[in-house]
């Protein structure tokens, strides 16, 4: 049991403080056509973006694994292992929360939209107003936004 829970452990640490990268694509992109716009920064407001639950969920059962190493009893093992779930997901609820923009955008066509951009380790930049952008959609949804330089 204690191996199946220090695997879990492991498992849940690699997933976890594995970062995601703008460079790093899956099989389904390839030959994927993205559309390229040129706009403008029109308006630009700070937000927070909460956690989708996948980080509470990991935290949850990563913590659950640690949490059942402890213990004497069994019911000490059972107490130890909700505590851990319960400790896990609530910390898995707030490091999987970023910090992000609410973008307005002025395409070169005229037309205006806007889309939440999320600032994180992978993408430090924040965009202010005035900045030329490069917007890449695809299937009517940004997948990048980059400074046009």
């Amino acid at each position: 049991m204690k191996a199946v829970s220090l695997s879990l452990g492991i498992v849940f640490l690699t997933l976890f403080f594995t970062g995601c990268s703008d460079k790093l694509y899956t099989q389904s992109s390839v030959g994927q056509i993205e559309n390229l716009h040129r706009a403008e920064v029109i308006a630009v407001r700070d937000v927070e973006i909460k956690d989708d639950g996948s980080g509470m969920v990991i935290g949850g059962v990563g913590g659950g694994a640690l949490g059942s190493l402890f213990g004497g009893t069994t019911q000490d093992k059972q107490i130890a292992t909700v505590v851990g779930a319960i400790a896990g997901a609530a910390l898995g609820s707030q490091v999987n929360k970023n910090a992000g923009q609410e973008l307005l955008l002025r395409l070169a066509n005229g037309s205006e939209i806007v889309t939440l951009h999320k600032i994180s380790k992978n993408t430090p930049y924040s965009f202010r107003e005035g900045d030329r952008v490069k917007v890449y959609m695809t299937g009517g949804k940004i997948s990048r936004i980059y400074l046009d330089r």
